[in-house]
């Protein structure tokens, strides 16, 4: 929100704000598969970064907050969003929409190449997205 004013896209399944049921329990369950202390979970938004001053993903931040949350009932509390793994759109993709899922892809890439190659058996990546910014064309 800037101003109040929602800035982001939204799926018409549910209200804005509101959390997919089950996704950060999927997401926890995803990073925990390989037995090993479950790696945060990286963040490819379209929220832009020259708006971070009131749109950053940061501790405070409610999807955060909600991830953490997860991580502490499954015994892991240190477990959440990344935040050094937020990957930001831009104002460009604000005033051209068409742009938004390639930006994700290329985040995508940025954050594979700074934490490693998604194909060693040390780190894998699962992209989960939903339809409202244009996740589907950035898997």
């Amino acid at each position: 929100r800037l101003l109040d004013v929602p800035l982001g896209g939204v799926d018409a399944q549910y209200e804005r704000g509101a959390f997919y049921p089950g996704c950060a329990a999927f997401c926890y369950e995803l990073a925990a598969a390989d037995g090993h202390a479950p790696e945060p979970v990286a963040v490819l938004t379209a929220r832009a970064q020259e708006l971070a001053f009131a749109l950053a993903l940061d501790d405070d931040d409610k999807v955060v907050r909600k991830f953490r949350e997860t991580g502490s009932r499954r015994g892991t509390p240190s477990w959440g969003v990344g935040v050094d793994r937020v990957r930001y759109g831009s104002l460009h993709e604000w005033a051209f929409q068409d742009f938004k899922g390639y930006r994700k892809y290329r985040n995508f890439l940025d954050l594979t190449d700074a934490l490693g190659d998604a194909t060693t058996a040390t780190r894998r990546y699962v992209f989960v997205g939903d339809t409202g910014e244009r996740d589907e064309e950035a898997a």
